[in-house]
């Protein structure tokens, strides 16, 4: 088995990586959009769900971002 990887093929993969991370930051951005709604007029009893959900889905989205800066060095 050849374990050669040519620079092409990290491009490559590199890129896929990049859609599939903007992809994530796409449906992530959605996620918080329902989840800021849902804060503005919580269910009964869902102010704190609501507010951990923001919290983690506005988390997530940072660490996306980070994600596709750090594949656009690549």
């Amino acid at each position: 088995m050849n374990d050669y990887v040519s620079a092409e093929e990290r491009r490559e993969s590199a890129d896929a990586a990049y859609e599939a991370v903007e992809g994530a930051v796409e449906a992530a951005s959605r996620a918080l959009e329902e989840v800021e709604g849902a804060r503005k007029a919580p269910p009964e009893g869902g102010a704190v769900g609501t507010r951990i959900a923001h919290e983690a889905v506005t988390a997530a989205l940072v660490e996306l971002h980070d994600a596709l800066i750090a594949l656009e060095t690549v």
